[in-house]
């Protein structure tokens, strides 16, 4: 993005309407050159201004529902698009707040502050050295980062703040000879194949020295992967952003509709905003200029994207996101075993992995239904972790600990596992001592039973 903007303005009125595939639509509002759209149950928000004009100049965040000025970001020399997040309910935040970072007026750091979910003036808490054109703003939902907001440049620069302190947490690092571009990071959800909980990221090629690569990052040695290549097109041939819409993704307002969306894509050269509601468990790429939005997903044994674009058309595009919820609750496995059981049979994702295997919607409930446990410590472990991962998945937000639980038990189920096999009962004859498994169940049990689902 290089482009100097307008002043933003907004009006409320659908341009079309569009029935895509899967059942999927699509609606487009009028919005002068939108940059970075957050949404939640209440409000959908967007950024306009890649350049603010200089330090007498401002960037301005409108509440595309209502039409109406939510916040002013003090201007900066120079050009950045302006980071923002809406905080969902993680401890140590309030959900619905929204964040933002921005250059200071020196143009010597980098500022993160908070805006009320009503919206106001943003008060600054802290910021970092440097000024960047991409900065992320993330929070961690699947606990494995430290389970607070995270500010990712595009260097590879990693921070945290948990609701009073920002600390520098590291810096992520690629493979020998991979130039390093982070855009759009995102946490993708627990159960997307086996990288589901990990913070992803574009790295973004063209002229912004990338490899067009969605890589994701392992947590503590924060060491990226590469995960896919990412067919672009345009000139330059930028891969911009993703988004991942899973199962628990809160349906936004569509202005001047009554229905609601689960993705958003902000299409710059367009003058419009996007609202799709896009199918779960899969996520999406945009295309900086070739005008493609892309869908990638897990089939069980490797990602892969769609045959054909997810849309076309779009003209130069900037960020994708998904809706945020504001509040979540949590099932037991009894739960999930009577009550809700449709929740494990028509699981969006078809399934999930375990211990490095994946095992279908049928395998999962199969396992759930299984109460001859007889000593075996894998049959009770895998009850909680199926539970805890399907809780996850359908939008509760664990602890740094109970994070850790569910990748521990997968990891110990995957010493008993042959890659590729089902060693859980009654699919297989796994087995593990019950003095392995007792800590990590307590762990998982005190997660599920947390805030049950009324």
């Amino acid at each position: 993005m290089f482009k100097p903007i307008a002043r933003l303005s907004v009006v409320p009125l659908v341009l079309y309407i569009t029935l895509m595939a899967e059942g999927a639509t699509k609606v487009t509002i009028a919005i002068n050159s939108p940059i970075t759209p957050v949404a939640d149950p209440t409000k959908v928000l967007t950024t306009s201004g890649y350049c603010s004009g200089g330090v007498a100049g401002a960037v301005s965040i409108v509440n595309v529902t209502t039409g109406l000025s939510f916040s002013q970001i003090p201007g900066f020399p120079g050009c950045s698009e302006v980071a923002m997040v809406i905080a969902p309910a993680l401890a140590g935040f309030t959900a619905g707040t929204v964040y933002v970072a921005y250059p200071n007026a020196t143009g010597t750091a980098t500022v993160l502050a908070s805006i009320p979910a009503g919206g106001g003036a943003p008060a600054p808490i802290g910021s970092i050295s440097g000024t960047f054109d991409h900065v992320g703003l993330i929070f961690d939902t699947s606990g494995l980062y430290g389970g607070a907001l995270l500010l990712v440049t595009e260097s590879g620069q990693l921070f945290t703040y948990n609701g009073s302190t920002i600390s520098a947490s590291g810096a992520i690092s690629t493979p020998a000879g991979v130039n390093l571009h982070i855009e759009s990071p995102a946490i993708s959800p627990i159960g997307f194949g086996p990288l589901g909980g990990l913070l992803w990221f574009v790295n973004e090629g063209g002229d912004e020295a990338g490899d067009n690569k969605l890589y994701a990052v392992t947590p503590g040695t924060f060491k990226a992967q590469a995960v896919i290549a990412i067919p672009v097109g345009g000139n330059p041939p930028r891969a911009e952003s993703i988004a991942f819409v899973s199962p628990s993704a809160c349906a936004v307002p569509i202005p001047g509709q009554t229905t609601s969306a689960t993705l958003l894509d902000a299409l710059f050269g367009l003058n419009q905003l996007a609202f799709y509601n896009a199918p779960a468990t899969f996520a999406y790429v945009n295309i900086e200029y070739d005008g493609n939005l892309l869908q990638l997903a897990y089939n069980g044994v490797s990602y892969s994207f769609s045959g054909s674009p997810f849309d076309t058309g779009l003209g130069q595009q900037e960020h994708l996101t998904a809706g945020v919820c504001l509040s979540f609750c949590t099932l037991t496995q009894g739960g999930y075993k009577n009550n809700f059981n449709s929740r494990v049979t028509n699981f969006p994702g078809g399934g999930l992995v375990l211990g490095g295997t994946f095992y279908t919607n049928s395998d999962l409930n199969k396992i759930l239904q299984n109460n001859a446990v007889k000593g075996n410590g894998l049959i009770s472990l895998a009850h909680q972790l199926i539970t805890a991962m399907l809780n996850v998945a359908y939008g509760a937000l664990p602890t740094s600990a109970q994070a850790q639980a569910i990748q521990d038990a997968n990891s110990l189920i995957a010493t008993i596992q042959p890659p590729g096999t089902k060693v859980i009962p009654p699919l297989g004859s796994g087995f593990l001592s019950p003095s392995a498994t007792s800590a990590l169940e307590t762990t998982l049990d005190q997660f599920n039973s947390s805030k049950e689902c009324q």
